[in-house]
């Protein structure tokens, strides 16, 4: 049986997520691990999607996840990976149900990772780690009447 997606799956996966992926901006930064490039050619790609087709919204969750992964891939760490890749497919229902509900978080996701990826490319640690938390459990109010507990 698939899970039901609700508002505090949502949180609760935002929330994890936001600690394994803030984690990985961590390690960037501190050790000044040059992933900028790779991070503003999947934000391209993403645009490039969006441009293309606005209701792309599998093919632009499915980059979006790769923005995210290289997070954390960026750290080495094989059990952080594997923990992070458990909640791949769990991930991919929620980006898409998210980006299915609300048609403005499509070119939010764009914008913001831009943002990251440009706080990334300066290793600023603090800026990188707030604008991800805030792309990650800040959007939360905007789902909140449309998924329930």
């Amino acid at each position: 049986m698939i899970p039901e997606i609700t508002l505090r799956s949502i949180q609760e996966q935002a929330v994890t997520r936001a600690v394994l992926e803030g984690y990985g901006v961590e390690w960037i930064c501190t050790h000044r691990v040059q992933i900028a490039d790779r991070l503003h050619e999947l934000v391209e790609t993403q645009r490039a999607i969006y441009e293309d087709d606005p209701e792309r919204i599998v093919d632009m969750v499915l980059t979006d996840k790769e923005f995210h992964w290289t997070l954390v891939k960026a750290t080495g760490n094989t059990e952080f990976a594997q923990l992070y890749n458990s909640i791949h497919d769990r991930q991919l229902r929620i980006g898409i149900a998210l980006f299915g509900a609300l048609k403005q978080r499509r070119c939010d996701a764009i914008e913001q990772h831009t943002e990251i990826a440009t706080a990334i490319e300066q290793f600023d640690l603090t800026t990188a780690k707030r604008l991800l938390e805030d792309h990650l459990v800040g959007s939360i109010d905007q789902v909140a009447g449309i998924f329930t507990n």
